[in-house]
C-alpha cells in the first residue's frame, strides 16, 4: 500500500475509533443520569420482558409483595407475556415518584399504567402501586 494510502487508512480508523468511544462515553453519561427510581423501572421492564419473574417481584414493594407470593405472579404474567415495556419521565415529589408505564402483551394487547414508587428507609425505590389507566 502506497503511503498515502496508508496514512489515509489510519486517519478513517483513528476517527473511527474516536467516534465509537465518544458515543460510548455519551451513553454511559446519559444512563448514569437517569434518577435511582427511574433505574428501577428499567430493570422492572427488562425483567418483565425478559420473563425474570423473580426480578420482577424484587422491584415491588413490600405491600405489594404482600398482595400475592411470587410464584402466583409468574403464573398472572405468564399468561400474556409482556413483550414490550417503556415508561415515561419520572415525576418526584419527595420519598414518592409517579411515572407512566406502557406495555405490550403476547396477545397484542396495550396497556398503560400509573406506578408509584416509594423510597425506602434503605434508599431503594419499590414500585407500590401500579393502576391502569
Amino acid at each position: 500500500m502506497p503511503a498515502a494510502g496508508w496514512l489515509r487508512w489510519r486517519r478513517w480508523l483513528a476517527l473511527g475509533v474516536l467516534g465509537v468511544v465518544l458515543l460510548a462515553v455519551l451513553a454511559a453519561v446519559l444512563v448514569g443520569n437517569q434518577p435511582p427510581s427511574a433505574r428501577t423501572l428499567d430493570t422492572y421492564c427488562a425483567a418483565l420482558t425478559g420473563g425474570d419473574y423473580q426480578g420482577v417481584y424484587q422491584q415491588l414493594s413490600p405491600r405489594l409483595q404482600a398482595a400475592g407470593s411470587e410464584q402466583q405472579m409468574a403464573q398472572l404474567l405468564a399468561l400474556d407475556k409482556v413483550t414490550s415495556c417503556s415508561h415515561g419521565p419520572v415525576s418526584q415529589s419527595g420519598t414518592r415518584v409517579m411515572a407512566t408505564l406502557s406495555l405490550v402483551h403476547a396477545s397484542g394487547v396495550k396497556s398503560e399504567d400509573v406506578v408509584v414508587l416509594v423510597q425506602g428507609s434503605d434508599g431503594r425505590w419499590k414500585i407500590e402501586l401500579i393502576r391502569q389507566l
